[in-house]
C-alpha cells in the first residue's frame, strides 16, 4: 500500500479537477468541482465535519456557495 504526502494528495486533486475543467468547462461546475476539492481535503485532516463547517473553513461567504449550488 502506497502512503502519500498532505501536498502529493491535494495536487493530484486539484490536478483531477482542472483535468475534468479542460473537457467540461463551465463556470458553476468549476466552482462545484472546487467545493468536492476543497470538502474532500478539509476531510481528511477532520473525517467528522459537516459542509457547513467545510464552507466556513474554506470559503469568505459560504452564503454565496450555496447559491452556486442552487442556481
Amino acid at each position: 500500500m502506497s502512503t502519500y504526502t498532505y501536498s502529493q494528495i491535494q495536487a493530484a486533486v486539484n490536478a483531477g479537477v482542472e483535468m475534468v475543467m479542460e473537457e467540461i468547462g463551465g463556470e458553476r461546475d468549476g466552482e462545484l468541482l472546487d467545493l468536492v476539492a476543497n470538502a474532500s481535503l478539509s476531510l481528511l485532516d477532520n473525517p467528522n465535519l459537516t459542509i457547513d463547517d467545510v464552507l466556513e473553513e474554506n470559503y469568505d461567504d459560504p452564503e454565496e456557495v450555496l447559491s452556486w449550488v442552487s442556481s
